[in-house]
């Protein structure tokens, strides 16, 4: 009885750390998502700033008469469609904060940025590995184990006795 509660106390702690490692790589992942967004937001709000600064050049070259009126609403077309990058973006960044969240499984918790880096630990035991040491232990795949051994002895037996045997001789 004791060994049988210690095996199902194993499986128990496998199961447990198997749910542990699943929760770890889901908000591993969803953070990966959410920092890679956040830097997305960054640099798409960085080229944004940048073809506003052109725009804004291009219209005083204007006033100059350095360059024509087409220039400057092709700059401005450019700065407008960034603008629009921009909030597609952070569209997406706020989607990615909230599978953060999800992932975290608490829906009151508000996030608004994420900082740092992603490096991912390395699975000690892959699933397979897993799935084969529970086995190992438990008694009714041992069992299951034993009866197929021994079908497979019938099933030979059956076949040995099915045949005849025949002696072939060179006359």
């Amino acid at each position: 009885a004791a060994a049988r509660i210690r095996e199902e106390l194993w499986l128990t702690e496998a199961e447990l750390e198997v749910a542990r490692r699943e929760l770890r790589l889901r908000v591993s992942q969803s953070f990966a998502d959410a920092l890679f967004a956040q830097e997305q937001l960054a640099l798409v709000q960085r080229e944004r700033d940048v073809l506003k600064r052109l725009h804004d050049l291009a219209r005083t070259r204007l006033q100059a008469g350095d360059i024509a009126e087409r220039e400057v609403l092709r700059a401005e077309v450019d700065a407008e469609r960034r603008a629009i990058a921009v909030l597609e973006a952070a569209a997406g960044r706020d989607q990615a904060l909230r599978a953060l969240v999800g992932a975290i499984g608490d829906r009151a918790l508000q996030i608004v940025e994420v900082k740092g880096d992603v490096t991912l630990p390395a699975l000690q035991v892959t699933y397979d590995e897993l799935e084969r040491r529970i086995l190992e232990v438990s008694p009714l795949a041992r069992r299951w184990e034993a009866q197929r051994a021994a079908a497979l002895g019938a099933v030979r037996e059956a076949e040995a006795s099915a045949w005849p045997v025949l002696e072939l001789r060179a006359a």
